[in-house]
């Protein structure tokens, strides 16, 4: 009878170690998938003040992180202002981001067709 209780108590010391290492390793999970969910939007232009992040001396620029996304500051100063509304100012980085897709797309080479191929027959396809 006594093998039979340090059996149980052995077995329940197991069963509780086991679901708090899978507890932990599962939290884990969840703050790396929160990490890699995290995305870099590129901004080249501080919302704030409207340099341009390039130009600012290096390691002077700020990163920001607001609903899963991490935008680009040039300092302190502009860091306070954009958390007091930072939804004014992702308004402006979708906008300078939309403006230099469209450039991007205007500078593009428009795409060559073989020899031999007209334009109607690039078309038809």
């Amino acid at each position: 009878m006594q093998n039979l209780r340090h059996v149980l108590v052995i077995g329940l010391i197991l069963v509780f170690t086991a679901s708090v290492t899978f507890a932990q390793h599962t939290s884990e999970e969840a703050a790396g998938e929160q990490r890699e969910a995290v995305v870099e939007v590129g901004n080249k232009i501080c919302p704030v003040s409207g340099d341009k992040i390039e130009e600012i001396e290096e390691g002077a620029a700020l990163k920001v992180e607001d609903k899963g996304k991490v935008y680009n500051l040039c300092c302190k100063a502009c860091m306070k202002d954009f958390k007091k509304d930072p939804d004014k100012y992702i308004q402006k980085i979708e906008e300078e981001l939309k403006k230099r897709t469209e450039q991007e797309k205007e500078a593009m080479p428009a795409p060559e067709m073989p020899e031999g191929m007209t334009e109607s027959h690039h078309q038809h396809h």
